[in-house]
Protein backbone atom coordinates (compact mmCIF):
# COMPACT_ATOMS: atom_id res chain seq x y z
CA UNK A 1 0.00 0.00 0.00
CA UNK A 2 1.26 3.14 -0.72
CA UNK A 3 1.26 5.91 1.76
CA UNK A 4 0.63 9.57 0.19
CA UNK A 5 0.95 13.09 1.91
CA UNK A 6 -1.57 15.65 0.92
CA UNK A 7 -1.18 19.36 2.31
CA UNK A 8 -3.40 21.89 2.52
CA UNK A 9 -1.29 25.18 2.33
CA UNK A 10 -4.09 27.28 3.06
CA UNK A 11 -1.81 29.28 5.11
CA UNK A 12 1.36 28.68 2.86
CA UNK A 13 4.01 26.58 3.96
CA UNK A 14 7.63 27.30 5.41
CA UNK A 15 9.79 24.77 6.63
CA UNK A 16 9.46 24.80 10.11
CA UNK A 17 5.31 24.47 9.31
CA UNK A 18 6.22 21.51 7.23
CA UNK A 19 8.11 19.87 9.62
CA UNK A 20 5.43 20.42 12.28
CA UNK A 21 3.18 18.69 10.19
CA UNK A 22 5.27 15.49 10.31
CA UNK A 23 5.44 15.78 13.86
CA UNK A 24 1.56 15.81 14.20
CA UNK A 25 1.62 12.44 12.28
CA UNK A 26 4.20 10.27 14.24
CA UNK A 27 7.19 11.73 13.78
CA UNK A 28 9.11 11.89 16.94
CA UNK A 29 11.12 14.72 17.69
CA UNK A 30 13.97 12.51 19.19
CA UNK A 31 13.91 10.85 15.36
CA UNK A 32 14.30 14.20 14.04
CA UNK A 33 17.06 15.18 15.45
CA UNK A 34 18.91 12.02 15.74
CA UNK A 35 18.80 12.24 11.68
CA UNK A 36 19.73 15.34 11.61
CA UNK A 37 22.77 14.94 14.01
CA UNK A 38 24.32 13.18 11.07
CA UNK A 39 24.29 16.21 8.43
CA UNK A 40 27.25 17.74 11.12
CA UNK A 41 25.55 21.04 11.41
CA UNK A 42 25.97 22.95 14.34
CA UNK A 43 24.88 26.20 15.61
CA UNK A 44 21.20 25.18 16.19
CA UNK A 45 18.57 23.63 18.57
CA UNK A 46 15.04 21.80 17.83
CA UNK A 47 11.87 22.86 20.22
CA UNK A 48 8.07 21.82 19.80
CA UNK A 49 5.28 22.95 21.55
CA UNK A 50 1.41 22.72 21.64
CA UNK A 51 -0.04 26.02 20.80
CA UNK A 52 -3.11 27.50 19.99
CA UNK A 53 -3.90 30.07 17.33
CA UNK A 54 -7.39 30.94 16.26
CA UNK A 55 -9.47 28.38 17.19
CA UNK A 56 -6.86 25.34 16.29
CA UNK A 57 -4.59 23.66 18.17
CA UNK A 58 -1.29 21.98 16.36
CA UNK A 59 2.36 21.97 16.84
CA UNK A 60 5.05 24.77 16.49
CA UNK A 61 8.54 23.76 15.51
CA UNK A 62 11.50 26.09 16.42
CA UNK A 63 14.75 25.81 14.72
CA UNK A 64 16.80 28.06 16.87
CA UNK A 65 20.16 29.51 15.53
CA UNK A 66 22.89 30.11 17.74
CA UNK A 67 24.21 33.48 17.29
CA UNK A 68 27.66 32.90 16.04
CA UNK A 69 28.03 33.49 12.35
CA UNK A 70 27.26 30.92 9.91
CA UNK A 71 29.59 30.83 6.60
CA UNK A 72 28.10 32.21 3.40
CA UNK A 73 27.14 28.73 1.47
CA UNK A 74 27.10 28.34 -2.08
CA UNK A 75 26.03 24.77 -3.80
CA UNK A 76 29.92 23.11 -3.89
CA UNK A 77 29.87 23.93 0.02
CA UNK A 78 26.02 22.40 0.83
CA UNK A 79 26.88 19.59 -1.71
CA UNK A 80 30.27 19.21 0.35
CA UNK A 81 28.19 18.97 3.88
CA UNK A 82 25.61 16.42 2.24
CA UNK A 83 28.00 14.15 0.79
CA UNK A 84 30.03 14.12 3.99
CA UNK A 85 27.20 13.69 5.79
CA UNK A 86 26.09 10.02 7.85
CA UNK A 87 22.38 10.74 5.45
CA UNK A 88 21.45 7.92 3.40
CA UNK A 89 21.93 8.14 0.12
CA UNK A 90 18.32 8.70 -1.44
CA UNK A 91 17.87 11.91 1.32
CA UNK A 92 21.16 12.93 0.14
CA UNK A 93 20.20 13.05 -3.52
CA UNK A 94 16.66 14.09 -2.93
CA UNK A 95 18.27 17.03 -0.25
CA UNK A 96 21.10 18.00 -3.44
CA UNK A 97 18.32 18.00 -6.41
CA UNK A 98 16.46 20.51 -4.23
CA UNK A 99 19.33 23.37 -2.93
CA UNK A 100 20.64 22.53 -7.25
CA UNK A 101 16.90 23.53 -8.38
CA UNK A 102 17.31 26.03 -5.98
CA UNK A 103 20.60 27.14 -7.51
CA UNK A 104 19.00 27.62 -10.56
CA UNK A 105 15.97 29.81 -10.20
CA UNK A 106 18.58 32.14 -7.91
CA UNK A 107 21.38 32.37 -11.14
CA UNK A 108 18.80 32.80 -13.16
CA UNK A 109 17.09 35.80 -11.55
CA UNK A 110 20.90 36.86 -10.78
CA UNK A 111 22.75 35.77 -14.50
CA UNK A 112 25.28 33.51 -12.77
CA UNK A 113 26.04 29.88 -12.81
CA UNK A 114 24.38 27.56 -10.43
CA UNK A 115 27.91 26.81 -8.59
CA UNK A 116 28.42 30.82 -8.04
CA UNK A 117 24.84 31.43 -6.57
CA UNK A 118 25.33 32.67 -2.63
CA UNK A 119 23.04 30.99 -1.11
CA UNK A 120 21.57 34.31 1.53
CA UNK A 121 18.58 33.17 3.38
CA UNK A 122 18.52 29.72 1.81
CA UNK A 123 21.87 28.46 2.53
CA UNK A 124 21.22 29.41 6.69
CA UNK A 125 21.31 26.44 9.10
CA UNK A 126 17.24 26.68 9.15
CA UNK A 127 16.80 26.15 5.52
CA UNK A 128 19.48 23.48 5.63
CA UNK A 129 17.78 21.94 8.71
CA UNK A 130 13.85 22.51 6.89
CA UNK A 131 15.05 20.65 3.74
CA UNK A 132 16.48 17.69 5.46
CA UNK A 133 14.69 17.18 8.17
CA UNK A 134 11.32 17.43 5.96
CA UNK A 135 12.58 14.49 3.62
CA UNK A 136 14.42 12.42 7.04
CA UNK A 137 10.74 12.63 8.34
CA UNK A 138 9.14 11.54 4.74
CA UNK A 139 11.33 8.59 4.86
CA UNK A 140 10.35 7.81 8.75
CA UNK A 141 7.00 7.88 7.96
CA UNK A 142 7.19 5.50 4.71
CA UNK A 143 5.74 8.65 2.76
CA UNK A 144 5.73 7.47 -1.17
CA UNK A 145 3.73 10.59 -2.96
CA UNK A 146 3.39 14.06 -1.39
CA UNK A 147 0.91 16.49 -2.87
CA UNK A 148 -0.47 19.76 -2.04
CA UNK A 149 -3.09 22.34 -2.49
CA UNK A 150 -2.22 25.01 -4.73
CA UNK A 151 0.15 27.59 -2.62
CA UNK A 152 -1.13 31.05 -1.54
CA UNK A 153 1.70 33.38 -2.73
CA UNK A 154 0.42 36.90 -1.33
CA UNK A 155 1.91 40.01 -2.86
CA UNK A 156 3.78 43.19 -1.49
CA UNK A 157 6.86 43.52 -0.46
CA UNK A 158 9.67 41.06 1.10
CA UNK A 159 12.98 42.41 2.53
CA UNK A 160 15.97 40.03 2.39
CA UNK A 161 19.68 40.10 2.10
CA UNK A 162 19.32 42.00 -1.59
CA UNK A 163 16.86 44.58 -0.16
CA UNK A 164 13.37 45.17 -0.43
CA UNK A 165 11.64 42.82 -3.22
CA UNK A 166 8.31 41.49 -4.56
CA UNK A 167 6.37 39.02 -2.86
CA UNK A 168 7.11 36.46 -4.31
CA UNK A 169 10.64 37.29 -4.52
CA UNK A 170 11.49 36.56 -8.26
CA UNK A 171 13.47 33.37 -7.58
CA UNK A 172 10.02 31.86 -5.67
CA UNK A 173 8.09 32.82 -8.63
CA UNK A 174 10.64 31.36 -11.21
CA UNK A 175 10.37 27.84 -9.50
CA UNK A 176 6.27 28.02 -8.72
CA UNK A 177 5.76 29.25 -12.50
CA UNK A 178 8.43 26.00 -13.41
CA UNK A 179 6.11 23.97 -11.27
CA UNK A 180 3.07 24.47 -12.77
Amino acid sequence: MSRILYLDLFSGAGGDMLLAALLELGLKLEELRSDLSRLKLSGYELSAQRVASRGLTGTRLTVRQQPEAQPARRLPLIRGLLDSSGLAEPIRKRALSVFERLARAEAGVHGVAPEQVHFHELGAVDTLVDVVGFLCGLERLEVQSVYCSEVPVGGGEVRMEHGLLPAPAPATAALLAEAR
